[in-house]
């Protein structure tokens, strides 16, 4: 087996949608994915503290059968915690690619629980949001923003 680091932005889906909680048997058995993502976002736990995903190359595209891992690690991308992870390279039975959508998106059933990335994540959309400077959208650097996301908070906001 070929070990590689991606990011999880260039992995696909191979389901349409996943449980809100990890499965038994995995080291995160019944915990909610939200709550995995919380707690890398805290660093009380790694990404490298997740098993490797499988990852498959099908028609020049990365799929993954690991689908619940997936949606924490494209996450934990999007807020900035992570930007490469440890996978393995290997097969997925062709019966695992379930999704109608090319495995772009992804539905969780539930709710997924966490709180801090929730509101990490709308903080992080105030950032992402072009400004508007006389008609014009003005192009902001988002450098430096990844830092420690956990003490940002609508007060520190910076003054633009």
């Amino acid at each position: 087996m070929r070990y590689l680091a991606l990011r999880p932005c260039t992995i696909r889906y191979t389901q349409d949608s996943i449980s809100s909680k990890f499965s038994e048997g995995s080291p995160h058995s019944g915990v909610q994915i939200g709550q995995t993502l919380d707690d890398i976002v805290t660093g009380h736990c790694s990404i490298t503290d997740l098993p490797p995903m499988t990852v498959e190359m099908v028609k020049g595209v990365w799929y993954s059968s690991n689908c619940r891992r997936l949606w924490v690690l494209k996450k934990a991308e999007e807020l900035g915690v992570c930007s490469l992870v440890p996978v393995k390279q290997g097969f997925l039975n062709e019966s695992q690619i379930t999704t109608y959508n090319f495995g772009k998106n992804i539905k969780v059933r539930g709710d997924p629980g966490g709180k801090i990335w929730r509101k990490v994540t709308k903080l992080w959309g105030k950032f992402k949001k072009p400004l508007k400077s006389f008609g014009r959208k003005v192009k902001r650097s988002t450098k430096g923003l990844t830092k420690d996301l956990t003490e940002v908070s609508d007060s520190s906001r910076p003054y633009y």
